[in-house]
């Protein structure tokens, strides 16, 4: 089995998303996924960056930020490695009332409930100073 494999390293700055789509396009395209696939992946990624970059680090404060996605057989893991502050994006948020109206829920977690949503697995653990976030994606 091919493994492909594209590993995007950016700076803790919003405005790296537009390189994070390039690397997940070239992905994208390199692996023939579908467009439902392709925004799924472009969601999760976008989520887990933003929360990253606006509730990890401290004003001022750069660092890398490595995302790795890679297909495996029928599936896509996303890797992400970063130096924020901890984080366990693992558990899922509640889930909103089915009767809840988007213009009057709360503002946070739906984002991070769809990551759940999406993801067959998300997994977060510390290595030394370094925060790695693993999510799984089928195909």
């Amino acid at each position: 089995m091919t493994r492909m494999i594209r590993e995007i390293t950016v700076d803790n700055r919003l405005e790296q998303l537009t390189e994070i789509y390039s690397g997940l396009e070239d992905f994208v395209a390199a692996n023939g996924l579908s467009d439902d696939i392709k925004n799924r992946l472009f969601l999760v990624t976008e989520e887990l960056f933003t929360n990253l970059v606006h509730y990890g680090y401290q004003d001022g404060v750069g660092d890398l930020i490595v995302i790795r996605v890679e297909r495996q057989g029928l599936i896509i893991r996303l890797t992400i490695r970063d130096h924020a502050v901890a984080f366990d994006v693992s558990q899922p948020p509640t889930a909103p009332a089915s009767d809840a109206d988007v213009e009057t829920m709360e503002i946070g977690g739906l984002g991070l409930f769809l990551v759940h949503e999406f993801a067959q697995s998300v997994q977060s653990r510390r290595e030394g100073s370094e925060n790695v976030t693993e999510l799984v994606l089928p195909l």
